[in-house]
């Protein structure tokens, strides 16, 4: 029987692009999808990557305003360093050293959720043979070219193999690669090299890497048309709050991630579609939320 651990990681803090109103919706948005429509999960692990002590207090208010389906429902509260990457390391080393068996862990970020109830059974259908992760897409020529690498996960959220993540382990003595990054430092290079290199004590471990793309859609959020690198501080300074949808992989196929958006709140001011390389269709919003 499947033992699967989600796991996501929240942020409490500035954001480079805001698409709700409250941090506290991202939670609400996660656990509202998962009591709905009765996931089943032998487990749930919320991170907070939290310096904020007003935020820490406002998110655990509203995890324990829930009446959950399942039971085993975890809060981790953490410095905020390493983004993502080194919360699910910290959960998922946590869980081996303490051996608590899942046969999967699900690796999710805040500001994105499933987009279909079958999202799982999708992420399994793709976990054949040696394959130990199975993300949204999967090489992100940009991120591949930066740093010199041929396998990474362009969309990085996805369904991680217990067995890979204990043998990254064993052979390292940490399941994924993580690189110390102050919260201060923002969206920067580092911030990137870790999305390019985190799987790779798993490769390196007799397992491999696969996207989505044949069998579902996943839609991705950039932050500003042409810039899909750009800092914190370059947005500020250009006062520009434009942000952007791609769709990846087969459009006419289920959508198994896409990011949390509280579309009430914005009224754009115009949505142009532009047709990109490899059949990416794009649609820019502007607008102040």
């Amino acid at each position: 029987m499947d033992k699967i651990n989600y796991i996501v990681v929240f942020y409490l803090g500035t954001r480079r692009v805001n698409t709700v109103s409250s941090s506290t919706y991202f939670i609400r948005k996660h656990l509202n999808f998962l009591q709905d429509n009765k996931i089943d999960l032998a487990r749930v692990t919320v991170v907070l990557n939290s310096d904020i002590h007003d935020e820490t207090v406002e998110f655990l208010e509203v995890i324990r305003s829930f009446k959950p389906y399942y039971t085993d429902l975890r809060v981790v509260i953490r410095e905020n360093k390493g983004l993502s990457y080194a919360g699910w390391n910290e959960v998922i080393n946590s869980c081996i050293e303490n051996d608590e068996e899942f046969t999967h862990y699900f690796l999710m970020e805040d500001d994105y959720y499933p987009g279909c109830v079958e999202f799982i059974d999708m992420c399994k259908s793709k976990m054949v043979g040696d394959v130990g992760y199975v993300c949204g897409a999967q090489t992100s020529k940009s991120l591949a070219s930066l740093f010199k690498v041929e396998r990474t996960a362009g969309m990085s959220i996805g369904m991680l193999k217990g067995e890979a993540a204990e043998a990254a382990y064993n052979k390292y003595g940490s399941s994924l690669v993580t690189l110390d990054n102050e919260s201060k430092d923002g969206y920067g290079i580092r911030s990137l090299q870790i999305q390019a290199m985190f799987l790779d004590f798993v490769l390196n471990s007799g397992y491999s890497l696969i996207g989505m793309e044949d069998i579902s859609s996943s839609i991705f959020l950039h932050n500003r048309t042409g810039h899909l690198f750009s800092t914190i501080k370059q947005q500020q300074e250009s006062g520009e709050r434009s942000w952007f949808l791609a769709e990846y992989g087969d459009p006419d196929k289920p959508r198994v991630f896409e990011p949390i958006v509280e579309w009430s709140l914005y009224k754009p001011t115009g949505i142009k579609y532009i047709t990109m390389p490899t059949n990416v269709v794009i649609a820019r919003h502007e607008g102040e939320a």
